[in-house]
């Protein structure tokens, strides 16, 4: 045997049993165990050295104590009890005697303490602790900035294994191609919406086809022949908007041009021009001298014309007479989604669509075509060929309303038409009519779109878009090669270049955090929402399928007999909590004897005594009475949830049975059966962490906690929810937000979104963490999740049970980083997983942008629902020209000739239209009306990024979908500071087991130069790009 101290290093062999100081200096449990000589020597030392400080009063703290060693008898010969088995029989003090004893025990204490200075050896103690703590707080706070070096180090490091790896890159000269010989491939496929002809129409899908018409010539190359005399042609009647008249070349005369400083020819022609005498319209024939640029051929294109063509068009809608020709661009090429027509831009600011029976092809044409239109309008052309085919656009119903700018002021108007890219408003104070292009940004949510993207070019630090409280929403139009016109093309057509603008507009990609959809609904207590039908599209795999699972081990119903319910009405099932580990939280309850069931598809429960709850009040009433600690969130009254069916898989496709490692409390397989592919490797991480530049003040003394003892169900005195509702109230009339006292979580769910954010109890609350009302989002995982691999947008996550609407998923964990270090980082290894923590940025946004009127004002129109009759019954509505504008023409003299002018030959009665703007100039404001709240934590203060590329969780592999599920909530819990909220997802509809969990990442294209991303979510809303 050897010695039983197991920090013994000595060689002596004699053992001897221990002393009563050598079992108490190494901790030994039994006597029967036996040490050395050396080690006994040891402990009689430093018992001889601890009574000659105690008998000398000197502190005992000052003696080096020997560090613990914790022995554990697994088996041992000794025992307590005496051979016949009969226990030992220790005397005992006798009533009477007791008394004594004890006065005779607190006086030898009492002598002692007395006599050897006791008291001195507390106070001793407690210094010394005091120092201990203060070397270890001061120990724990180097422990931490060597923690933080240490990631600081590694972040870096992974930035220069990315440097060595970038792709490298190199500017090239640009490649400027004239307009007109610019042929697109790729058109549009076919219009999959379609106006009803009900009183409130809605854009449908449309399977209709459209057949090519027999008079449209087949696409080739476009020739312009030099004009000759005797041949007619279309010229320029008189200003830049005027119409073009018939005319007949008589010669051609070569002189110098001023502008470029060459020979150029110019022509004489005849022009015929209608002059009205009387009642009576004659013909009357002038002379002038035009260029090429001022003449139009006078039949019908042979080929299809290409996106850019100088071209004129008749219009009309602009008089009762066919025959007005207005110069003009075609914007938009033939294709079955506009019914083979031409969207032409005039050079008066106006759109329209026009046959090609009715489009004559101009002789020469700029280089730049942008020049033929205004100065106000210039920008408008030049963004629209630079990013054609793909233009915002907005995508709106009929009989909805829109803003838009007339004469320099935002007017009320309702769309009462759609014709593919084009829109008839009707300004409902004027009550005319008019066609504008979808894309215009006299329409104010184009507007205010254009309006941020360029403000982030002056401000990009912490601008961010604004958030609409109700109207249309903006979305790219994208051409599907498969679905275009190239299959009415030849093969040997060129393709358009897409220009990249040389200005950056902004480094990296972000989803924002805390923006909410254009469209928000008010919050509705779950007792009044509608019953949820089941999802209508299900993101599933080949490789799986919905079981029914129900428990293994069900209890018996009990009868209910009449009593009042306590603790001792689920006393029999034993509440465990170690139990609910990897369960469906919905299937929690029916493990402690509650057994969910359905009458006339309404939902109950019974309870573990029989009682029947058929409503959260039931529920929450009944958790009070018994204690037993399962949350409101683990049950659900909704008959279209299935709690007992889960989303099977094959095994052989699971690559990974826990994504997580154990961090969380529910275990993510991951599920490939596409291919053999893994996720990248990633650091799990279950909380946040700030990285250099980045302080999280996580005191609890920062914190306001309430002091609530029933679970915070009384709203009115919970001061976290107070707090949330304070928020929601001074926020209301900003984000349309409908019964602010009702605002925040519901039965420990979320249905709808809050922009002003949720406050949850904290740690300085005095109610119960596990039973409280208001938290949430600072638990752990409970819904059972997966990830898997998609088709076309990588990996996913989809739930394996059914979800109710507004149940807690997840957070978004990573390191935050400051805009800088994101800048940079995400341009050397990516910024996919970028999310702006932006609740400041859009709280102010909205506030910037606010306009106090009414949307449409009252006196104007009441009823929402109003069919374009009634407006062509309530308003005459007219078409968009100016009032009649009469000429004059020098006056006949007595016994002389009229001298008229082709200037003057018009009619007198003829209408004419005023010239219009394409767009209303966006000025580059980069000023907030108010100092933001960012700026009082620091001048150089900006939006700060949460990056979960390198670590993470779960959250980061939620997908974008135009049409989401999934919905994003602030909500502050460790920190009140306004800059690091937690970002945390909700369910915002009823979502079926199987299907793919998505949120709208509220990208905006145009703002990261160089990017371009494609939207695949297949929503009926879908926006095509994500940037």
């Amino acid at each position: 045997s050897a010695c039983s101290n197991v920090r013994c290093r000595s060689s002596d062999e004699v053992l001897v049993l221990p002393t009563q100081s050598a079992l108490s200096y190494f901790n030994l449990p039994s006597k029967t165990l036996l040490i050395c000589k050396t080690c006994c020597g040891i402990a009689d030392d430093f018992m001889k050295d601890m009574l000659k400080r105690y008998y000398n009063r000197e502190s005992l703290y000052e003696c080096s104590f020997p560090p613990t060693n914790p022995v554990v008898v697994i088996d041992s010969d000794s025992s307590d009890v005496e051979d016949d088995g009969k226990k030992k029989i220790i005397p005992g003090i006798s009533e009477e005697d007791f008394p004594i004893v004890k006065d005779a025990v607190a006086a030898l204490v009492k002598k002692h303490i007395d006599e050897y200075h006791l008291d001195d050896q507390v106070e001793w103690g407690k210094k010394k602790v005091e120092q201990t703590l203060l070397e270890m707080e001061v120990g724990y706070a180097d422990l931490i900035q060597e923690t933080q070096a240490a990631s600081n180090d590694l972040f870096k490091c992974m930035q220069s294994l990315y440097e060595t790896f970038a792709p490298k890159t190199k500017s090239l000269e640009p490649l400027d191609i004239p307009f007109e010989e610019m042929r697109p491939t790729v058109l549009y496929k076919l219009q999959k919406e379609k106006i009803s002809n009900d009183s409130d129409p809605k854009i449908q899908k449309s399977h209709a086809t459209v057949q090519l018409p027999h008079n449209l010539p087949p696409a080739g190359p476009i020739s312009r022949p030099k004009p000759q005399p005797g041949q007619k042609f279309y010229v320029l009647k008189a200003s830049n908007y005027s119409e073009w008249v018939p005319a007949t070349v008589i010669a051609t005369v070569s002189r110098e041009d001023r502008l470029i400083k060459a020979p150029c020819d110019i022509y004489l022609v005849k022009m015929e021009c209608n002059q009205m005498v009387g009642a009576t319209s004659t013909v009357q024939f002038f002379d002038k001298e035009v260029n090429e640029m001022s003449m139009a051929y006078f039949n019908t294109p042979p080929v299809r014309l290409t996106l850019g063509t100088r071209v004129i068009a008749i219009v009309k809608s602009y008089n009762a007479n066919p025959s007005k020709f207005i110069a003009g661009v075609i914007a938009e090429p033939t294709s079955p989604n506009n019914k083979f027509r031409y969207l032409v831009f005039f050079d008066d600011g106006y759109a329209h669509y026009v046959h090609h029976a009715d489009i004559r092809l101009v002789v020469k044409a700029r280089p730049n075509v942008c020049e033929y239109f205004s100065a106000s309008n210039q920008r408008f052309i030049m963004d629209y060929f630079n990013t054609y085919p793909e233009r915002p656009m907005l995508k709106i119903n009929v009989m909805e309303c829109v803003k838009v700018m007339r004469k320099g002021v935002w007017s009320n108007c309702r769309v009462i038409e759609i014709d593919n890219s084009l829109m008839r408003v009707l300004f409902l104070k004027e009550g005319y009519s008019e066609w504008i292009y979808r894309g215009s940004t006299r329409l104010r949510p184009l507007y205010e779109h254009i309006y941020s993207l360029r403000r982030d070019v002056n401000r990009p630090r912490y601008n961010r878009p604004i958030v609409h409280a109700k109207g249309p929403i903006i979305q790219y139009n994208l051409v599907s090669e498969s679905e275009s016109e190239s299959e009415y093309q030849p093969e040997n057509n060129s393709s358009t270049n897409d220009e990249e603008p040389d200005k950056q507009r902004r480094a990296v990609a972000r989803k924002s955090t805390n923006r909410l959809p254009d469209v928000i609904e008010p919050q509705l207590p779950l007792a009044i929402l509608p019953q949820r039908r089941y999802a209508k599209r299900i993101t599933r795999q080949q490789f799986g399928k919905i079981e029914t699972l129900l428990p293994l081990h069900s209890l018996q119903l009990t009868p209910y007999k009449k009593h009042i319910c306590s603790p001792t009405c689920v006393a029999s099932v034993g509440y465990d909590e170690s139990r609910t580990k990897g369960v469906n939280p919905l299937i929690v309850p029916t493990l402690f004897g509650f057994w969910r069931d359905s009458d006339m598809n309404l939902i109950f429960y019974h309870s573990p005594c029989g009682k029947k709850l058929r409503s959260m009040m039931d529920v929450l009433k009944y958790t009070s009475e018994t204690k037993i600690p399962i949350g409101l969130d683990h049950f659900d009254f909704d008959p279209s949830v299935h709690i007992f069916d889960e989303f099977i898989v094959s095994p052989q496709h699971i690559f990974i049975k826990d994504l997580s490692d154990g961090r969380e409390s529910m275990p993510i397989p991951v599920v490939n059966s596409l291919n053999a592919q893994i996720p990248d490797m990633m650091e799990y991480m279950t909380e946040r962490r700030g990285l250099e530049g980045v302080y999280l003040n996580l005191d609890e003394e920062f914190l306001v906690g309430c002091n609530c003892t029933d679970n915070c169900q009384d709203k009115s005195k919970c001061l976290c929810q107070q707090r949330t509702i304070q928020e929601a109230k001074a926020w209301s009339k900003y984000f349309n937000i409908e019964n602010p006292e009702h605002v925040g979580y519901q039965n420990r769910r979320l249905p709808q979104g809050l922009p002003s954010g949720i406050w949850e109890c904290n740690n300085k609350c005095k109610c119960c963490r596990k039973t409280c009302l208001n938290r949430v989002a600072q638990y752990p995982l409970k819904v059972k999740l997966q990830l898997f691999r998609t088709k076309k947008k990588g990996w996913g996550v989809r739930c394996i049970n059914d979800l109710p609407c507004g149940t807690f998923i997840c957070v978004y964990n990573g390191n935050i980083l400051t805009e800088k270090n994101a800048n940079e980082g995400g341009l050397r290894h990516g910024d996919e997983y970028f999310a702006e923590l932006d609740y400041i940025e859009c709280m102010e946004g909205a506030k910037a942008n606010y306009e106090p009127t009414a949307y449409l004002e009252d006196d104007v129109i009441t009823e929402e629902n109003v069919s374009y009759e009634d407006l062509q019954r309530d308003f005459n509505i007219t078409s968009n020209r100016s009032s009649k504008s009469r000429k004059k023409g020098t006056k006949k003299k007595s016994g002389g000739r009229s001298s008229v002018s082709p200037e003057s030959s018009d009619s007198n009665d003829e209408d004419t239209r005023m010239p219009q703007s394409f767009g209303v100039d966006v000025e580059d404001d980069d000023q907030l009306p108010f100092p933001s709240v960012r700026e009082l934590f620091g001048k150089e203060e900006a939006v700060y990024v949460m990056d979960a590329k390198t670590a993470g969780n779960i959250g980061r592999y939620f997908n974008h979908s135009c049409d989401p599920n999934v919905h994003v909530q602030s909500v502050f819990v460790d920190t009140h500071d306004l800059r690091f909220p937690w970002i945390a997802f909700f369910s915002q509809k009823y979502i079926r087991a199987g299907s793919e969990l998505t949120w709208d990442y509220r990208y905006e294209p145009g703002k990261v130069p160089g990017k371009r991303l494609l939207c695949f979510c297949e929503a009926p809303n879908c926006r095509k790009r994500l940037l």
